[in-house]
């Protein structure tokens, strides 16, 4: 008898256990499903809308004869040509050490920002330099610099990458915060620091194979036409936009998740 007690208590005791641990899944559960969603937003965050300008500026004094610039604009690139500049142009950033080669214009920008540079560089004039500026929106600098075009190839020029500032042509005794990385048929501006010493200028980058082509030398545009600023609806309609990132895709500069991802944004503007 006694024996038959001992294995009745012992089978109470385990539903005692097994009726708790229900219990604590039931509170459990309720406790998640209780959860305010804004702790889910804050784990993810929306993007910060980017304002972007794209202008003329001239070159500062001397800068043209400092740097033996032979400047040939306004000239009319093809848009998919700069959709693939801007896709390839990357840098570093210098923590402990550099890091990986990271995009300069992401794929939500490229989109965006390249009709906007195809449309200045076609009323920029020889003594000018398209310039482009990303704000956030609390108007900080997150990305700025220009681009021109010359017998020698196509400039582009970066003086503000991440929030963080450089000078063209600036030097460091405690290096730069970030640079440029020239890839395929790109390399660096040099400049002839000290007799005997030519040294690269990390913040400017020249595409040595982009030369300028007669039937695309355009004429100079009218006074006029250079006070024009671009406005919104110089943005691409949404079937020039789908078809720039399908090229994008199949060049393998955005990868799938990234294509899906942007595919659907464009289709909510329909």
């Amino acid at each position: 008898m006694s024996c038959k007690k001992e294995i009745g208590i012992a089978e109470r005791v385990k539903e005692i256990f097994r009726e708790i641990y229900r219990w604590f899944v039931v509170f459990t559960l309720l406790y998640c499903l209780n959860i305010p969603t804004s702790i889910f937003a804050a784990q993810q965050p929306q993007a910060d809308p980017i304002q972007i300008s794209v202008l003329s500026k001239p070159f500062d004094e001397n800068e043209k004869k400092k740097y033996a610039l032979n400047v040939v604009q306004p000239y009319a690139f093809d848009l998919k040509h700069m959709v693939k500049i801007l896709s390839s142009l990357a840098y570093q950033k210098r923590d402990i050490s550099w890091s990986n080669k990271r995009r300069v214009f992401n794929s939500d920008i490229v989109p965006k920002l390249a009709p906007l540079i195809v449309e200045q560089f076609a009323r920029t004039n020889p003594d000018q330099r398209t310039v482009f500026q990303l704000k956030n929106s609390a108007g900080k600098i997150v990305l700025q610099g220009d681009t021109f075009l010359t017998s020698e190839g196509l400039h582009w020029r970066m003086t503000v990458v991440q929030k963080r500032r450089r000078k063209v042509d600036d030097f460091s005794v405690a290096g730069e915060s970030w640079r440029l990385v020239p890839l395929n048929n790109q390399s660096y501006k040099t400049k002839q620091r000290f007799k005997g010493l030519v040294e690269d200028i990390t913040n400017w980058i020249v595409f040595p194979e982009i030369l300028p082509k007669p039937s695309k030398v355009l004429p100079l545009p009218s006074p006029d036409t250079e006070k024009m600023a671009p406005g919104p609806s110089q943005d691409l309609d949404v079937k020039s936009r789908l078809r720039i990132l399908e090229d994008l895709k199949k060049e393998g500069l955005v990868n799938e998740e990234e294509y899906r991802t942007k595919r659907r944004e464009i289709l909510k503007d329909l």
